[in-house]
């Protein structure tokens, strides 16, 4: 296993979705906006997964989200979001074990 340090609080400003470690470097960011430019999934972790595992994901703009999980062949496992968001950083926990 790699031990990734760096910031773990998603609630920080320069958070970091692959540390393990917290070094302390957190910022908080406390009526700070942050404009992200891209849709972006980031690694899901830990991976593999037995059974539970978090999805972190990015937002540009307020929008509606579905995020489906298919088996390698394409076919729909679940749906775990089919809402409408805002923009920024959100996650969801995953439990598959069903």
């Amino acid at each position: 296993m790699n031990i990734i340090s760096g910031c773990t609080n998603t609630d920080s400003a320069n958070y970091d979705p692959d540390a393990t470690i917290d070094d302390g470097s957190c910022v908080l960011a406390i009526d700070t906006p942050i404009i992200f430019e891209n849709y972006r999934i980031y690694s899901i972790y830990p991976n593999p997964f037995n059974p539970v595992t978090t999805i972190h994901y990015v937002l540009p703009e307020n929008t509606d989200v579905i995020l489906d999980v298919n088996d390698i062949n394409g076919k729909q496992i679940t749906s775990l979001i089919n809402a409408f968001q805002i923009a920024g950083y959100h996650n969801i926990r995953w439990n598959a074990s069903s």
